[in-house]
């Protein structure tokens, strides 16, 4: 199907990226991925495009507010050798779902999906960014359940999941962080006992 997000991204990539980075590069995958996060979310209807897709390296996909905070969105950070280390899309219209591939950009320190209209689950692969301090998914529509494979995220001190729709209990793995700031909804239909914040 070509209109699936992967489809959609892979075109892109091939065709219409006119930085035309070599199937053997290094960034590759990442830019791959954070085009699919762009197309996965309804890119072209963002309220900020935060210079996605330009042709360009992906460390300069971002654009900095010109306020008192000056605030820095989208790719907010990046490694010495180019690797997103941080990524800041809060407030910012993105719709559906958060790709399971994100799990693969491996430098990630920080993810920021906040104020949006994101739906379906927490990908269980978010457990494979050993890195992730900062996990901010809060005021969406995501539900299911928290994964358990957020337990390996042995460096992770804030992760806020409130207003949400997510149910069940938060895992055992989870609370064994002793995460600084974990809030969550303990509502009726989700539970949490080590959380620090309950809504």
């Amino acid at each position: 199907d070509d209109n699936t997000p992967h489809a959609k991204t892979l075109d892109w990539l091939i065709n219409d990226d006119k930085l035309q980075i070599s199937p053997d590069a290094p960034n590759l995958l990442q830019r791959y991925i954070l085009a699919l996060l762009y197309f996965t979310t309804d890119g072209s209807n963002w309220e900020f495009s935060y210079n996605w897709l330009a042709p360009v390296p992906e460390c300069q996909w971002r654009e900095e507010r010109a306020d008192q905070y000056e605030v820095i969105n989208g790719v907010c950070e990046c490694s010495a050798d180019g690797q997103v280390t941080s990524i800041d899309l809060g407030y910012n219209s993105l719709i559906g779902t958060i790709p399971s591939e994100l799990g693969q950009l491996d430098e990630l320190e920080v993810i920021s999906l906040s104020l949006n209209k994101l739906s379906g689950t927490i990908p269980s692969e978010i457990g494979n960014l050993v890195k992730l301090e900062k996990l901010n998914l809060e005021l969406n529509s995501l539900t299911g359940t928290v994964p358990s494979t957020l337990g390996r995220l042995a460096n992770l001190d804030r992760m806020w999941l409130h207003f949400n729709s997510i149910t069940g209990e938060m895992p055992n793995e989870v609370c064994a962080l002793n995460i600084d700031r974990l809030w969550a909804d303990c509502s009726s239909d989700m539970e949490c006992s080590c959380c620090n914040s309950c809504f």
